[in-house]
């Protein structure tokens, strides 16, 4: 990206990551290393990594830490403490929706999060993103 001259953001979605042999199964020591000194340097080149998980279990807690973004809506109190260091996330409030919780900077705001089901059929397991 530095010698293409290309700054447009690249965003890269993961969805069952977590599950995955070297990570969350059979955990690869190096694998992990590598993907935390990964996640240390794609903000510079404005990639971003954006990972999805209903659960922080089998998550270190060095990946976690790496991230800059950290968000929990509507979890367990070990997945809320684990994640943003705080059990707000498994708190009980008055609201139909509910709310998500950001961490960052050791920052942690609280935000609307809106649930609606989905009544549409899905028509592909995979999104192609063309430059």
């Amino acid at each position: 990206r530095d010698e293409s001259g290309k700054d447009s953001p690249i965003w890269i979605f993961l969805i069952g990551w977590d599950k995955g042999t070297g990570i969350g199964v059979d955990t690869d020591y190096q694998l992990r290393g590598d993907l935390n000194a990964l996640l240390a340097v794609v903000g510079v080149h404005n990639i971003h990594i954006v990972f999805l998980s209903a659960s922080a279990s089998g998550l270190a807690p060095s990946t976690i830490a790496a991230c800059k973004y950290r968000i929990v809506g509507r979890c367990s109190m070990d997945d809320s403490t684990s994640i943003i260091e705080t059990r707000q996330g498994a708190m009980s409030y008055e609201m139909s929706t509910g709310w998500m919780f950001i961490k960052r900077e050791n920052e942690v705001t609280r935000d609307k999060l809106y649930i609606s089901e989905v009544t549409r059929e899905i028509t592909a397991s995979e999104v192609t993103i063309m430059d």
